[in-house]
């Protein structure tokens, strides 16, 4: 399974530091989490910003996604560059324009990185 297909069975973890964040040089994850309720919403809300990233035709990738009581957390990836959102209300991702505009807003954030798209020079 690769990182873009999503969690299917299991929540998948990546590997993290004792800070909680990502290892950047960990390409594992880790599957032996047992399923939990939540899990097939996690995997549903994965699958809809996929199939947005995809109908967008956008450059950059989703890397990470994780749901708390304070919201998601979702992670970006477009070549050496990460943009994260926090505290996303579950609402936003079923609703086409909700999405769009955190995808807009996301491609923006890498443009400032991209001299070549329209960032700063």
């Amino acid at each position: 399974m690769t990182v873009a297909d999503g969690p299917r069975f299991s929540r998948p973890r990546m590997k993290t530091s004792p800070g909680g964040f990502p290892h950047e040089n960990v390409a594992q994850w880790d599957y032996s989490v047992v399923m939990q309720p939540e899990t097939s919403e996690v995997g549903d809300v994965w699958r809809m910003i996929e199939t947005a990233l995809a109908r967008r035709q956008e450059a950059f990738t989703l890397s990470h996604l994780m749901w708390s009581d304070d919201g998601y957390t979702v992670k970006f990836r477009q070549g050496p560059v990460n943009i994260v959102r926090t505290t996303i209300a579950a609402g936003v991702f079923g609703d086409e324009a909700g999405l769009n505009k955190l995808l807009d807003g996301v491609r923006s954030d890498f443009r400032v990185f991209d001299p070549l798209r329209g960032g700063p020079h």
